[in-house]
């Protein structure tokens, strides 16, 4: 699937310096080893708000069919898009029956989701790259019309690729619903491992 349990298991990278070779150090002296990893999976965060003047509950979230039952944990650098096998499956996922309660002028955590890189889109096909989702107010379902993910320039995406960073903020009101959407490199994070030998 295309959900981690990060806790668990951390995500997956690959490790970008091909060409490092580590030679054992034999004077005892503590060798150091830059490395260089890559994400290979993208994240989402998606992140809703309300100016109602009554609390709201989130009862479902769902994403279009562009997450993918396999990717190349290493690019193939024969393929068009080096990081998805050309029989990848999409499908959609929902989440469906949240109990996420928003009070007053309030917004949700981040709710966060790891994808496998996805080419799921076609031409002449229904945009594949979409978020919806549902409302309680005041005892009423509310259910937003599923939206398409637009890239920095407002066109919708054509594609995940690995170790990028969408960020979509949603703002609910009694008159409408605006979407805002950042795609960008998910950017770098230095961590430094103890030694070990």
């Amino acid at each position: 699937g295309s959900i981690f349990n990060t806790q668990q298991t951390g995500l997956p990278m690959t490790w970008e310096a091909k060409s490092l070779e580590i030679v054992p150090q034999t004077n005892g002296d503590i060798q150091t080893v830059q490395v260089k990893l890559l994400r290979a999976v993208s994240k989402i965060n998606l992140l809703v708000s309300h100016d109602y003047q009554t609390p709201i509950r989130i009862t479902d979230v769902a994403f279009g069919p562009f997450m993918g039952d396999r990717f190349y944990l290493f690019k193939d650098a024969n393929t068009v898009v080096p990081e998805i096998p050309y029989d990848a499956v999409y499908s959609s996922i929902n989440y469906d029956g949240l109990e996420i309660d928003l009070p007053v002028g309030t917004s949700t955590r981040t709710l966060t989701l790891y994808v496998y890189p996805s080419s799921a889109y076609k031409v002449n096909m229904p945009e594949p790259y979409t978020v919806g989702f549902k409302s309680l107010i005041n005892n009423e379902v509310i259910t937003y019309p599923t939206k398409p993910i637009l890239n920095s320039t407002g066109l919708p995406i054509r594609e995940i690729l690995r170790n990028k960073l969408i960020n979509i903020n949603v703002k609910i009101s009694e008159t409408n619903t605006q979407f805002d959407y950042i795609v960008q490199d998910w950017g770098t994070e230095t961590i430094n491992v103890p030694e070990f030998k």
